[in-house]
């Protein structure tokens, strides 16, 4: 089952194909927690995880990925949102 929620003009989805894994790949590169990553270690996290990506006007924005057995515990990795969208309680919806 798919989990969608939409707010105003941002949608958050779990839908694993909606999301733009070079997007992902590109941020996360850029980023201090996990500088030079693989697109294939991105891709192989991203499997093995329950991901969600966050959406304006189908432009993602937006990405959290949830280590999880899916029934007692999860861990949250991987959190962003695009710069231009901050300070608008985005993070906190996702």
């Amino acid at each position: 089952m798919v989990y969608t929620v939409t707010k105003n003009n941002y949608v958050i989805t779990d839908k694993k194909s909606k999301i733009d894994i070079d997007y992902v790949h590109d941020f996360l590169t850029n980023s201090y927690w996990s500088p030079g990553v693989k697109p294939q270690i991105v891709k192989k996290a991203m499997q093995g995880s329950l991901c969600f990506g966050i959406y304006n006007k189908d432009k993602q924005i937006g990405y959290a990925r949830m280590i999880t057995d899916k029934a007692t515990f999860a861990y949250l990795a991987d959190v962003f949102i695009e710069e231009k969208f901050r300070g608008r309680g985005l993070g906190k919806w996702l």
